[in-house]
């Protein structure tokens, strides 16, 4: 019985020893031809506390679930941001409204939009929980909370009044449910919100949160 164990642990070792030289020599070869070769600036500088690694290709993000407690976890991820938006009128105003509700207060309702999804399903569902967690923690203060648990979002009218918002999903497609406050904070969660927020056409949330007022 033991030796089969120490033969499990041999091959398994010997199974990630070629699992990681073959990741090298892909790298490698996506080096040399010229592939995976591009990243955003962002990302670059989220690295900035990592410890040497290859420039060509992807990297785990340490941050993400599926990689928690596992040995990619080094380093420290910055968090990087960027003062941006439609016009720079839009721009300017970000800013000069932020000073302005430092010192007077940030006034309304936070509106919280989860989907009903299980959570014991998927990562999906977890997310989905942590919004409804928020609202739990939250409906104790003095902040007035309303939480959305159905799979449809917040339609026009449906938000007066928002200081805060998270919610979910409607890729690329803004819902024009809320009238912010002034100095209001909005966080659609999708993959792709901020593709653009020069293009006139688009329907990005955050390029139409900012117009509308966040």
């Amino acid at each position: 019985m033991k030796k089969n164990k120490d033969h499990d642990a041999f091959s398994e070792k010997n199974l990630k020893r070629l699992r990681s030289e073959i990741s090298s020599l892909n790298q490698r070869l996506d080096h040399l031809l010229g592939r995976d070769t591009v990243a955003a600036v962002d990302s670059e500088l989220a690295l900035l506390l990592f410890p040497l690694y290859p420039l060509e290709g992807e990297q785990p993000n340490p941050e993400f679930l599926y990689f928690r407690g596992r040995s990619e976890r080094s380093g420290q991820v910055l968090m990087v941001s960027r003062l941006d938006a439609p016009t720079p009128a839009l721009a300017e105003g970000l800013v000069r409204t932020a000073v302005e509700v430092e010192k007077s207060g940030l006034a309304g309702r936070l509106y919280l939009d989860a989907r009903g999804l299980n959570p014991d399903a998927d990562a999906y569902g977890r997310y989905d929980e942590d919004i409804r967690r928020t609202a739990a923690v939250l409906q104790k203060s003095l902040i007035p909370v309303v939480l959305d648990n159905r799979p449809e979002l917040f339609e026009r009218g449906d938000a007066p009044d928002a200081a805060l918002y998270c919610g979910w999903y409607s890729l690329a497609e803004y819902k024009n449910a809320f009238t912010w406050s002034k100095g209001a904070v909005g966080y659609h969660v999708a993959s792709s919100e901020c593709v653009s927020l020069h293009d006139r056409r688009a329907n990005y949330w955050v390029k139409r949160m900012i117009e509308k007022g966040v």
